[in-house]
């Protein structure tokens, strides 16, 4: 299978022959055909879909993100793509390839046949998405923005800013960065299923990179990769970056990362602690990256169904235009910059928190939480939690315990006790109330 760029400079699929291609004329979002169905995976578990994103607009890339997420679109395109007539093998097949044959393996995610939220068509359907833009921030779905990059600097120099639905901090991307992002049926190792195919896609250049903290794949110490997670009852979601070619100047120069990042990670800027992986294989380019990350998913899930879009397709599809218009949104992408009376900032090895407070008669009468933690459910149970309480011992504790409640039996409620024992400690130090 073989990946070509378009004469747009994006990427296209070439020397195959799509015959699953999705029908223009229907909406991905509202098929009622879709309602009920069973997907192709019922007679094997192992349909796979590959989409390349031939646009470079973040915008638009972002939106499709969103799309196949909220709307399960990865499985309708399955579901609109015409009956396959050779018991299940793909018709199209890549010049000079044979097609890799094998059964159910270990550790592989079975697309589920039934699903529960996340769109009409049913369960998931393992997909990988690949994709780049043009000069773009985009921060995680809880930072504040005008404390993650040079905004000023960024309209000067017509750098966009996008703001992604996943957890995780800002990043600096333009066409020397290549994205990937997995959706996948639930599986509980499904994060490291899915940064195997990015290693073993890698080694074919020679690279060995390996994984590193909480979401970051390093070479040589060095950052080639950040990523960032997602869950839902009826599937998962991981996408992340790959430095190939970055204009490192740039992350310097949008990016301004805390003093408590930076001290955390023992460097004084973040240009100092990544690389571009052309820095180590001068062969390495967007378009054979996507190939080796192709040929990897291929091999689990033979002959997946090749799908290219780009933003003609807004045009045809009003759920992925609904996407596209929300990421746009002036108040989504840059939030609020907030002025309260008491700032309180810490990092924890599991995320940094930034909470702005503001008191009236004893009580929290506003309050904004940044985070860059990889759990965005957990930062939003902080607001509604703590807005109200009082502004004292007791009101924190009570508030604690509530979040306890609510985090009980998840990942988040080993955060609690962390999170607890630092706002106690705030609020000793800003208002001497002690225990």
């Amino acid at each position: 299978m073989s990946l070509q760029p378009s004469p747009a400079g994006s990427i296209a699929p070439s020397h195959i022959t799509i015959r699953h291609a999705v029908q223009p004329q229907r909406c991905l979002g509202s098929t009622a055909a879709a309602r009920g169905a069973p997907t192709r995976g019922a007679r094997g578990g192992r349909e796979g879909v590959v989409i390349v994103s031939r646009s470079t607009s973040a915008a638009f890339n972002l939106a499709v993100e969103d799309w196949l997420f909220a709307h399960n679109a990865a499985h309708e395109l399955l579901l609109l793509a015409p009956p396959r007539n050779d018991g299940g093998r793909a018709q199209a097949q890549a010049e000079g390839e044979g097609e890799s044959e094998g059964g159910r393996r270990r550790g592989v995610p079975q697309t589920t046949t039934t699903g529960t939220g996340g769109g009409e068509g049913g369960g998931a359907v393992n997909t990988v998405y690949l994709w780049r833009n043009t000069p773009t921030v985009v921060i995680g779905k809880h930072q504040n923005a005008y404390r993650e990059c040079n905004i000023p600097r960024m309209m000067s120099d017509n750098v966009f800013l996008a703001r992604r639905q996943s957890g995780g901090g800002a990043v600096y991307q333009d066409l020397g960065n290549t994205n990937y992002t997995f959706l996948s049926p639930p599986n509980p190792h499904f994060k490291e299923f899915n940064t195997s195919i990015i290693l073993k896609a890698l080694k074919k250049f020679g690279i060995h990179a390996e994984s590193s903290g909480r979401n970051d794949l390093t070479v040589q110490g060095l950052k080639v990769s950040g990523a960032a997670f997602r869950k839902s009852i009826s599937h998962t979601f991981h996408h992340g970056t790959m430095l190939i070619d970055v204009n490192m100047n740039a992350l310097s120069n949008y990016l301004t990362p805390s003093k408590l990042k930076l001290a955390s990670k023992g460097v004084e800027s973040v240009k100092s602690r990544v690389t571009n992986l052309k820095t180590i294989n001068k062969e390495i380019d967007h378009t054979p990256l996507c190939e080796a990350i192709t040929a990897e998913f291929s091999s689990l899930f033979p002959s997946p169904q090749l799908v290219s879009l780009d933003e003609s397709q807004l045009h045809k599809t009003p759920l992925l235009r609904e996407c596209y218009q929300r990421i746009i949104d002036h108040k989504w992408r840059y939030g609020t910059n907030p002025k309260y009376t008491h700032l309180w900032e810490h990092k924890f090895s599991w995320g940094e928190f930034e909470i702005h407070i503001e008191t009236a008669a004893n009580k929290i009468s506003e309050i904004e939480v940044f985070s860059d933690c990889l759990i965005p459910s957990f930062v939003e149970l902080l607001k509604p939690t703590l807005q109200g309480k009082e502004f004292n011992i007791n009101g924190i504790q009570t508030a604690m315990k509530e979040i306890s409640v609510l985090t009980q039996g998840t990942e988040s409620s080993l955060f609690v006790p962390d999170l607890s024992k630092w706002l106690l400690h705030q609020l000793t130090v800003t208002t001497n109330d002690r225990p």
